[in-house]
């Protein structure tokens, strides 16, 4: 019979490169480490680890083995906290990745109709799309609200699904003194010279929206500032410092933004909602979100 013990003990053989090492790690004495590897290397009739005067290493079969391990223990490591979730809650507690605008504009109505329905632990992670994607595929979040452009998506991984709930136009913002310079010109050429403010990361849709209007258009577009909060970078638009482009709803009166009249399409992007496909781990909560998600934003219609 397997103990969970033997596949710990192989992974920090693995991972530490030596028998003593591992013992260390474990807090176990050598002897015990090797009397767990000996144990699994019977039960699977094969050599596992490959022992040398200057240290150890895993067979390739002891690699195989290894990898199943570390899917077993993280399946284990979920299994303990969902239990310890309707210990401490009564109830399965749902983990959403999002980002600010959807944040703050639709998933609180949203929310206090599920707790109202089902009680429970609510945990939200705020990120960009590759980065709440990245907690999907690794479990470590259940559902996500993803952002990308409309007509060119690259926020995808394999075995996610992407409901699209709704769209968002995207517009340029300046400050009030470098629109009066425009003239009452509404074409992209009354920006030419303008210095641009863009996110760190090259996926992101605004600066391919942007991008994509500057080759469209062939007027080239400097960037000189990047930065990705939105905080931040309405303070630089305001000082006169560059200009961006950024989703409608993130936009208020409050923030002092001139919005240009350009016209032409900066942009759409498209809100998803992402799962894991053919989930049989599936938290109940995540249909009960999508339904009320696909009620709220018309898009179950």
């Amino acid at each position: 019979m397997f103990d969970l013990r033997q596949f710990e003990v192989l992974r920090a053989i693995r991972d530490e490169g030596s028998l003593a090492r591992a013992a260390r790690t474990l807090r176990l004495s050598q002897p015990s480490v090797l009397y767990h590897l000996n144990a699994l290397e019977r039960h699977l009739g094969a050599q596992l680890v490959q022992r040398t005067p200057r240290g150890s290493s895993l067979t390739p079969l002891g690699e195989m083995f290894a990898k199943d391990c570390d899917e077993a223990l993280a399946k284990l490591d979920e299994a303990k906290q969902r239990v310890d979730e309707h210990r401490r809650f009564g109830a399965p507690t749902l983990r959403i990745g999002t980002f600010v605008t959807a944040g703050a504009r639709v998933l609180p109505r949203i929310l206090r109709t599920l707790q109202k329905r089902t009680p429970g632990e609510i945990r939200l992670t705020e990120g960009n799309p590759w980065e709440v994607l990245e907690a999907l595929q690794d479990r470590r979040i259940d559902a996500a609200l993803i952002y990308d452009l409309q007509d060119e998506h690259v926020f995808w991984a394999p075995g996610v699904k992407l409901t699209p709930l709704w769209h968002e136009e995207f517009r340029i913002v300046l400050s009030s003194e470098r629109l009066e310079a425009c003239s009452g010109r509404t074409d992209f050429a009354a920006l030419a010279g303008t210095t641009w403010i863009r996110s760190p990361h090259p996926d992101e849709p605004s600066g391919r929206a942007l991008t994509r209007l500057s080759r469209e258009t062939g007027i080239a577009t400097e960037t000189k500032i990047i930065a990705d909060d939105y905080a931040l970078v309405f303070a630089l638009v305001r000082e006169g410092l560059a200009a961006a482009v950024v989703a409608e709803p993130a936009i208020s009166e409050a923030d002092g933004l001139s919005i240009f009249p350009l016209d032409q399409a900066v942009g759409t992007r498209t809100v998803s909602f992402a799962t894991l496909e053919d989930d049989h781990r599936r938290n109940g909560l995540v249909d009960e979100l999508e339904a009320l998600l696909l009620l709220e934003t018309g898009a179950a219609a």
